[in-house]
């Protein structure tokens, strides 16, 4: 889905290439947004393009949560036991 918003397809392309509701992509757009704390859709893009938001410098010393969470996730390429 966050695909499909950085590549500006509406909410009901979305919907209609998931399988779901144009009033359900809102939805997860909001909880995506909110859990990554972007205020506004250009910082979520940002965010998604693994830039750091206009205005939002860090402080030394401090993490950027959102980018350091994005490279822990788990991948599922090595298939569903993983590289041996």
């Amino acid at each position: 889905m966050l695909d499909g918003i950085v590549k500006g397809l509406t909410n009901r392309a979305i919907g209609q290439a998931l399988g779901i509701s144009h009033r359900t992509v809102e939805i997860h757009r909001a909880h995506i947004m909110r859990k990554l704390n972007a205020s506004s859709f250009a910082s979520l893009i940002a965010i998604a393009l693994g830039q750091q938001p206009a205005g939002r410098a860090l402080h030394h010393g401090e993490s950027d949560v959102r980018r350091d969470a994005s490279r822990s996730a788990p991948s599922n390429r090595g298939g569903a036991s993983g590289p041996k």
